[in-house]
């Protein structure tokens, strides 16, 4: 992936976007967000998603209601458990991903909005492993004091044509 042709599409830098670009380095490597991850660590067979990111997104965001929840780069790394926002342990679809939609969240949420609703039902409280502060403070998702940072996407309103 082109990050600096993107970058100039769209109108914002480069070094804007690297943090929540995923690039396959090989069949057992990719980075993501400038650190290396080992492929059996990365979500790509469903959608792993914090419920209450989804709802809150749902519920308060612009445009079409299955463009309103960007995923978050830190929703595929598996062994981060819970969210750094809410306190709420991650899910993964029922579903597997459509191998030609893979990595289509949007598509996914206009397709299952009962499975949405039903996983936010039964959201559960988690706190953060240590793994999980770890892995969060590699992919600059928090810093050393705990706190989540927005990502890169939420600086821009995003709408589909």
């Amino acid at each position: 992936m082109n990050v600096n042709r993107i970058a100039e599409l769209g109108g914002v830098l480069a070094e804007d976007l690297a943090g929540g670009v995923v690039e396959r380095l090989n069949k057992h490597w990719a980075i993501i967000s400038g650190q290396k991850i080992w492929h059996k660590d990365i979500a790509y067979e469903q959608f792993r998603h914090c419920p209450a990111c989804v709802n809150e997104d749902l519920a308060n965001g612009k445009g079409p209601k299955e463009l309103r929840s960007p995923a978050r780069i830190w929703w595929l790394v598996k062994t981060v458990e819970a969210c750094p926002v809410h306190n709420v342990r991650l899910v993964c679809s029922s579903r597997d991903c459509d191998r030609l939609l893979s990595g289509d969240f949007a598509h996914y949420l206009r397709s299952n909005q009962d499975e949405v609703s039903t996983l936010y039902d039964e959201r559960e409280q988690a706190l953060h492993s240590p793994v999980d502060e770890y892995q969060l403070r590699r992919l600059s998702i928090t810093s050393r004091d705990g706190l989540a940072r927005p990502e890169w996407l939420f600086r821009w309103d995003r709408f589909a044509a």
